[in-house]
């Protein structure tokens, strides 16, 4: 393990949701992965 962020659990964030009673599904995914990669950036940029 580096330390550094590679991402999501995903199974820990539908656990999660499903939890909230949130409804897990293929575009809640997707938004996810959207804020998920933005994020991933945003770390690689404060990390250079």
């Amino acid at each position: 393990m580096t330390g550094l962020p590679t991402g999501l659990d995903y199974a820990g964030v539908e656990a999660a949701a499903r939890a909230r009673g949130t409804r897990w599904t293929a575009e809640l995914l997707e938004k996810l992965r959207v804020m998920e990669h933005a994020a991933l950036e945003v770390f690689a940029d404060a990390r250079s």
